[in-house]
């Protein structure tokens, strides 16, 4: 059971059991730009320390309260760290990136990163499979994303999304995006 709760002044909150940090941040994703997180000090999500309160890396900014923090900072620095995805944020991505008129169809797949024909260099690898699948015949428009694990040592995992003319398109070029990712480099 959760509760959702709204403000006076337009806010909301929410509290439950029933959900865990990664299933909030994945529904957070498709709307929302950034999200701040209190408390899972042993996540791989980017902290800021406040006090003299000692935090697991990764720390991204100290203060000694709250109200010392410098927001514009903390976005700043959070702007260059690998934003958090899912398969239906780049989805919303996709569909924005061409207009709502426009038709075709979506195909997505994922992949563990430890299934990589190489481990080594794997974002110049993710950034390669964008490139040929964005230069497809039939593909409008396409993001491959690298999503690494945030909350446990699970593995890292290889997002790859495509929008085409049509189904049959659109689910060859993931296969052959996926093909190429597992097989080459």
């Amino acid at each position: 059971m959760y509760t959702v709760g709204l403000t006076d002044d337009g806010g909301w909150f929410g509290t439950g059991d029933q959900r865990t940090l990664s299933d909030v941040l994945d529904d957070f994703a498709i709307e929302c730009d950034y999200a701040i997180v209190e408390g899972f000090s042993d996540s791989h999500l980017p902290k800021v320390s406040l006090g003299d309160r000692p935090v697991t890396a990764p720390e991204v900014v100290t203060a000694a309260s709250a109200d010392d923090l410098d927001f514009d900072e903390v976005t700043d620095i959070v702007e260059t760290l690998p934003s958090y995805e899912t398969p239906a944020s780049l989805v919303t991505a996709l569909r924005g990136s061409v207009g709502t008129s426009a038709s075709g169809s979506i195909a997505t797949s994922t992949v563990l990163e430890a299934e990589l024909a190489s481990t080594d260099n794997v974002e110049t690898q993710v950034e390669a499979a964008e490139r040929r699948l964005r230069s497809t015949d039939g593909i409008r428009d396409a993001r491959v994303h690298r999503q690494q694990s945030l909350f446990d040592e699970h593995d890292d995992l290889v997002y790859v999304v495509a929008l085409a003319d049509g189904p049959t398109r659109a689910n060859e070029a993931i296969g052959e995006a996926l093909d190429q990712l597992v097989e080459t480099v």
